[in-house]
């Protein structure tokens, strides 16, 4: 999952025909970044909204059914949810479709 967006970007960056590679590929990583901090939040608020209750050293705490359904969902479903997300737009990638017929249109030229 991580690595289809990453072989994608040079493609795009040569049809953009752009010199600015850098500032794209930094848009890019700063996008990235910004979505691997949203993980770790979306999964608090799915184990506040489950009832989770933290402990400290030393301190067992037993988790209701509502927050054990949380870890689940939070480890199983949210990802999966996520997954299935970024499948769907990627599907709309139609530049290796596009530059396919280019560099055939090249090799007749």
């Amino acid at each position: 999952m991580q690595l289809l967006p990453f072989s994608m970007l040079p493609d795009v960056i040569r049809a953009a025909d752009t010199d600015r590679a850098g500032t794209y590929t930094g848009v890019w990583t700063a996008t990235e970044a910004t979505g691997a901090a949203l993980g770790p939040y979306a999964y608090a608020l799915c184990l506040a909204a489950g009832g989770f209750v933290a402990s400290t050293a030393g301190q067992a705490v037993t988790q209701s059914a509502g927050a054990l359904a949380a870890i689940r969902y939070g480890f199983g479903l949210l990802p999966a949810a996520v997954m299935v997300v970024a499948v769907l737009l990627q599907r709309r990638y139609t530049l290796d479709r596009a530059a396919r017929a280019d560099a055939g249109r090249e090799v007749v030229d």
